[in-house]
């Protein structure tokens, strides 16, 4: 999703495991231009 960090409107990715009926974050990081798009076509990431 887009949000706004350090005042840039930035991608931000979030790493979460689900667990029965629970969620856990893992972790969030901002992304740089085009970073995402290479991750889910070198297939280290994909969408859900």
């Amino acid at each position: 999703m887009k949000t706004v960090f350090c005042g840039k409107i930035k991608e931000i990715m979030v790493a979460y495991l689900v667990e029965e009926d629970c969620a856990k974050l893992l972790t969030i990081h901002p992304l740089k231009v085009g970073q995402k798009e290479n991750r889910i076509k070198s297939g280290r990431w994909r969408k859900i």
